[in-house]
């Protein structure tokens, strides 16, 4: 039985200038690029125009590594631009600059290109014909200049444990902080720090990630993450994205894929799926527990987040605090 097609990748279009004057093309190359049909990534480098417009940004910034790197010598990403190379999840927007490892102890930025100073002992990954740091010091990189909540989405998705077994972790929270103490003293190494302490295996989306960070801003009690409960009515066991046992109340982080389907999952029956909720919660308050919902727009309007959490019963422990 054949394998199916795998979708093909648009950086697999990339028309490079030294290709097409091996292959005597330089003159059409420059022909489409006058009419448009092909639109310039970096110098050398060019995509089809239709193609480029129907990318959405991290394809787009995809496309940029592979243009950079295409014109270097021995490349390896690192920080922000292996990151979107190993497909790890993006809070706002990606960087302008690509990111490579210096093949000196220096750094420096150039033209858009920022050359990462070595340490000597990075670790390097292959993947889809690229060379990349290694997990742990790749994500030390992006935790070193991201924004607190990329970083830390990144690293939560690194190190999810899937609790229905589907994927392995990519790295681990004890090799996170071996990368980490190794290159101790370091510029950023306290944000670091901070960001690996923050952490979670059991983040199950970013959403949750985001969602974990704003309840800790607000001042709200720790949650327990993917918290069991057992609904003696319909004899199973679920899991809530945040449990506060103390106080009964138990947490869901509801992206709109929930009930809309997402590039994961396919829309089957959004009305029961809504229709199923209810029941949910209402077994769930059979148990005297109190479930809260939230979507994006609520976690991202502290407000929001803050008014569903007191309604649903939680206190405030303490100061608030601002980490985004």
């Amino acid at each position: 039985m054949p394998f199916p097609e795998q979708p093909r990748s648009a950086v697999q279009d990339l028309v490079l200038a030294r290709d097409a004057s091996t292959e005597g093309l330089t003159a059409a190359v420059r022909s489409a690029t006058k009419s448009g049909a092909l639109a310039r990534i970096r110098r050398g480098s060019y995509l089809d125009a239709k193609t480029l417009e129907g990318l959405g940004a991290t394809e787009r910034y995809k496309i940029t590594i592979a243009a950079v790197m295409a014109s270097r010598k021995q490349p390896i990403a690192t920080g922000m631009s292996a990151a979107a190379l190993l497909d790890l999840p993006i809070v706002g927007k990606w960087p302008h600059e690509v990111f490579l490892l210096s093949h000196t102890y220096s750094s420096r930025k150039r033209r858009g290109v920022v050359e990462v100073a070595s340490h000597g002992t990075e670790g390097l990954i292959e993947r889809d014909g690229y060379i990349l740091t290694d997990i742990p010091d790749t994500l030390i990189q992006v935790c070193r200049n991201a924004p607190f909540v990329t970083a830390l989405s990144m690293v939560d998705a690194a190190l999810r444990v899937d609790r229905f077994g589907r994927r392995p972790p990519m790295t681990t929270v004890e090799k996170l902080l071996a990368c980490h103490y190794e290159l101790l003293p370091y510029s950023g190494s306290i944000r670091v720090s901070q960001i690996l302490g923050m952490a979670s295996t059991q983040a199950e989306s970013t959403l949750e990630t985001i969602s974990r960070v704003v309840i800790d801003e607000l001042g709200f009690p720790e949650p327990q993450l993917q918290y069991r409960l057992y609904l003696p009515v319909s004899e199973r066991e679920i899991f809530m994205d945040f449990g506060w046992p103390k106080y009964r109340v138990g947490g869901e982080a509801d992206g709109r894929g929930k009930y809309l389907g997402n590039d994961s999952e396919s829309v089957s029956d959004p009305v029961a799926k809504i229709i199923n909720e209810k029941r949910r919660d209402n077994e769930i308050r059979g148990q005297k527990w109190t479930p809260a919902h939230w979507e994006w727009s609520d976690a991202l309007n502290r407000s929001l987040l803050r008014r569903i959490l007191l309604e649903a019963g939680l206190p405030i422990v303490r100061r608030t605090r601002r980490y985004l």
